[in-house]
C-alpha cells in the first residue's frame, strides 16, 4: 500500500554542519573514509529512534559511494542519482 502522505524530517543544525564538512572536506575529494560512513550509519540510526524514519534519502552524488548497501542503520536507502538514471533510461526507451 502507498503512504497516503510522505513527511521529510531534516537533522539539526549541528549535524547539517558536520554532514557538510564531510561532505566537501573528504567525499568530494574521493575520501571515503570507514570513520565517516559509521558517523553516517550512527546519524541515520539516531533519527530512526528519534523521529521514526522510514527510510533516508541519500541525496548526492557522493553519498551512495560511501554508503553502499540498500540499508542504512535498518531503513531503505533512496540513492538519487540511481533513482535519476533509471528514470531517464525508462523515458528513453518509451521514446518521451
Amino acid at each position: 500500500m502507498i503512504p497516503s502522505r510522505v513527511l521529510s524530517e531534516t537533522v539539526s543544525p549541528n549535524n547539517r554542519a558536520w554532514i557538510h564538512a564531510a561532505y566537501v572536506g573528504e567525499l568530494l575529494k574521493g575520501e571515503f573514509r570507514d570513520d565517516t560512513r559509521q558517523q553516517f550509519i550512527s546519524l541515520v540510526g539516531r533519527l530512526r529512534k528519534e523521529a521514526d524514519i522510514d527510510g533516508v534519502i541519500l541525496g548526492g552524488t557522493e553519498l551512495p559511494l560511501l554508503l553502499t548497501t540498500p540499508l542504512v542503520a535498518g531503513v531503505p536507502a533512496l540513492d538519487t542519482t540511481a533513482l535519476h538514471v533509471a528514470a531517464i533510461v525508462q523515458r528513453l526507451r518509451a521514446g518521451r
